[in-house]
Parts: structure tokens; C-alpha cells; sequence
């Protein structure tokens, strides 16, 4: 647990740096860091909601690249890349 929190902290104050943040009063870091989370949560709801099927490409390239393969089923048939053998 104590491993979890000191990478939880490195990324944070990464996080503040590169951003420009530790410049910024405690309230106004807080504020800018819930905006951005909000607009995060809100545009890809909004993309799985309008855009289902890029979603669902996406996340089955992610899964390529990060090298699970055809092992983790999407659920959709346009992910499946098997030809069908003709009788």
C-alpha cells in the first residue's frame, strides 16, 4: 500500500510540473484538476454515446497493442477477423 501511494504521489507532482500547476494557491490547483477530470468524463461519454463502434475499435486496438490479442472478446462480429469457410 505504501508502494501504491508513493507512485500515486511521483505522478501527481509530475503531473503539477509539467502542467504549470505548482504555481497555482491549493484551491485553484483543486478547481483546474476537477475541470479537467469533468471534461475527460464528459467527452468520452459522449463519445461512447454517439460513437459507439470507434469506442469499441479503440479499445480492441489498445488491447492489441498492449499484446492480448484475440484472446479478450469485444462482443461485436466487426471485430472478428476470421473468414467464414464456405460449404
Amino acid at each position: 500500500m505504501n508502494t501504491i501511494r508513493k507512485l500515486w504521489e511521483f505522478y501527481y507532482l509530475q503531473y503539477i510540473l509539467h502542467s504549470g500547476l505548482y504555481m497555482l494557491d491549493p484551491w485553484e490547483r483543486a478547481v483546474f484538476t476537477t475541470l479537467l477530470v469533468l471534461f475527460a468524463v464528459t467527452a468520452s461519454y459522449t463519445a461512447y454515446l454517439f460513437m459507439p463502434s470507434h469506442v469499441v475499435m479503440l479499445s480492441y486496438y489498445i488491447q492489441r497493442v498492449l499484446g492480448y490479442g484475440d484472446s479478450v472478446v469485444i462482443g461485436h462480429d466487426f471485430v472478428n477477423h476470421e473468414t467464414p469457410v464456405a460449404t
